[in-house]
């Protein structure tokens, strides 16, 4: 068996798919468990610091990457989530084709499921992380009630020692 050179392609990629699967069942509990406290605040934070294009292909099937799979758990409790709640989702990648593909896969999302606008607003960085993190941490209360959830998935690029510490320094429940 010839193992694919497409980064993109997870057809020999085990490890990958099962990041995924884990990824899907993790993030609909972190939804789960902060749609029952009455404590939080309405306004919950998602930060995937290597969104890559949102999509991978396994044969000739089409997978959600990361940014897919939150929209998707999104979409899927939307009607069960608490009245007022928004999610600010912060999607960065670096590479320009990655970037222009994860936008195109994020607007046909939305396209195709319209109501989650109403629950999530998206914004894109097209920088290294390391880079754009303050910038994406100003935007983000820091306290005990706003739950934030962080995917540092990285493939190339790291995340420096510098980006995870202010991260970890969050007051916010990760």
């Amino acid at each position: 068996m010839i193992k694919s050179k497409n980064l993109w392609d997870i057809g020999n990629r085990p490890s990958t798919k099962t990041k995924l699967e884990i990824l899907e069942k993790v993030f609909g509990v972190w939804l789960t468990i902060w749609n029952k406290q009455s404590w939080a605040s309405n306004e919950w934070y998602v930060v995937d610091l290597f969104a890559g294009r949102g999509k991978y292909v396994d044969g000739v099937n089409e997978v959600n990457g990361s940014p897919l799979i939150f929209l998707e758990k999104v979409s899927e409790k939307i009607n069960i989530l608490k009245q007022g709640v928004k999610i600010k989702l912060f999607l960065v990648e670096e590479k320009k084709n990655n970037f222009e593909a994860l936008h195109k896969n994020v607007e046909q999302f939305i396209k195709s499921t319209p109501q989650i606008k109403n629950k999530v607003e998206i914004k894109f960085f097209r920088n290294d992380c390391n880079v754009v993190i303050k910038d994406i941490l100003s935007q983000i209360i820091n306290d005990n009630k706003h739950p934030l959830f962080v995917l540092i998935d990285p493939t190339g690029l790291q995340a420096k020692n510098d980006t995870i510490k202010e991260i970890v320094e969050l007051q916010n429940p990760k």
